[in-house]
């Protein structure tokens, strides 16, 4: 009876702790964001001409304007659609609820002829980041390498593209002594995932059995394996782009990002020399120019669209949507997708902790990730990856 009485007191407790761990870690961050940011006031301060603009701040883009700031002569403008992320984005087990979020693009795909047979109008949804940070933001975080024949069908090769992987990656996980396939200095940090579920040992001993042995994935060899995935993470918390850009080029004097700010079209020159562009935000619209390049890296959707936006594209595709033509290229053509496939598990008498009621289960999951960086917030939501 007593314990009935007063289980109130341990109930306020456990939700205390839950809220005052999310205090902390939300004012921590708050702190880093002061350090870190180097973009002032986006309406008085953008200039009217940079060395470089990058257009999208994502996966790929707010490594490329980091870097290119990294050279004390450039100036460099990032220009971003979506918004600034918010703390919660930094942990990992969100990514299921950011997407159809603000944060989302919220693109769906066209009915397939020969995939998503068991969705709805065969239609799926592809998630893609509308905030500094791109998909980075809202992936599942895994951190996998090409297949060396992708970079060799596209004219590269391995050791081309393995020189960069290095520069960008700041191991500190099990591979970070294997110096010939991994870096530890570069801006992107991966790690060993922080939380394990059960799930995973089985489906590592059941490939096992099978004789594929445990490999690095990441090493870009040919030889068939299996392996825990790595991710793109940092004490157990999301590690994005937006702070690998951050991470390298913390000097604001030389890189600006301008958010919240989408770009409508590429200024052309002569049919060939873009040098500069035009953005839409909540004030108007503008312009600003490129002494050096325009660099396009708004994503798999977005950087076709503005292409063909700014009449560079199929002639008779553009001239049917009313836009100029400028020059007659196949942009757009052969987007692919790869392919997945779920698994759905029968356990008896046992359930999996990577569920909605797993995740609420407890107020002290929130305590052990805000302030020791451990426990089930820190997964990812994935398991195991084959090749």
């Amino acid at each position: 009876m007593f314990a009935l009485k007063y289980y109130w007191i341990l109930y306020i407790y456990c939700t205390s702790a839950g809220i005052f761990s999310l205090f902390l870690f939300v004012h921590k961050q708050c702190e880093d964001a002061r350090d870190w940011v180097f973009y002032g006031d986006f309406d008085s301060s953008i200039q009217k001409e940079y060395d470089f603009i990058v257009v999208g701040g994502g996966s790929a883009g707010a490594l490329v304007a980091g870097r290119l700031a990294e050279d004390e002569k450039y100036t460099v403008l990032l220009i971003e659609a979506g918004g600034e992320p918010s703390p919660l984005h930094d942990i990992p087990i969100t990514s299921p609820m950011l997407q159809l979020s603000p944060y989302d693009w919220q693109y769906v795909t066209l009915p397939q002829e020969s995939a998503c047979l068991g969705t709805t109008n065969r239609e799926s949804r592809w998630p893609r980041g509308k905030v500094l940070g791109g998909t980075s933001r809202l992936n599942y975080m895994i951190y996998l390498r090409g297949h060396e024949t992708d970079y060799d069908d596209w004219g590269w090769t391995r050791d081309d593209v393995m020189y960069y992987f290095k520069k960008s990656e700041n191991q500190t996980g099990r591979f970070s002594s294997d110096s010939t396939h991994h870096g530890v200095r570069g801006g992107v940090y991966i790690s060993d995932m922080a939380y394990r579920t059960d799930l995973s040992d089985v489906v590592l001993s059941a490939a096992e059995e099978l004789n594929f042995p445990r490999v690095d994935l990441n090493d870009m060899k040919s030889s068939p394996g299996v392996m825990e995935p790595q991710v793109t993470a940092r004490d157990g918390a999301r590690w994005s782009t937006d702070y690998a850009m951050r991470h390298i080029s913390p000097d604001k004097k030389h890189l600006h990002v301008l958010t919240n700010s989408l770009v409508e079209k590429v200024l052309v020159r002569g049919g060939v020399e873009a040098y500069g562009v035009r953005f839409r935000r909540a004030g108007g619209t503008g312009e600003v120019r490129a002494r050096q390049a325009v660099v396009l890296s708004a994503g798999v959707v977005e950087s076709p669209k503005l292409l063909m936006l700014s009449g560079i594209g199929p002639t008779r595709h553009l001239v049917h949507h009313g836009i100029d033509p400028i020059l007659d290229l196949p942009v757009g053509d052969n987007l692919q997708d790869h392919v997945t496939t779920g698994l759905d598990l029968i356990l008896l008498n046992q359930s999996l902790p990577l569920s909605e009621k797993g995740v609420l289960a407890s107020p002290f999951l929130a305590y052990e990730y805000f302030l020791n960086h451990r426990g089930l917030l820190t997964h990812p939501g994935c398991v195991n990856r084959p090749r």
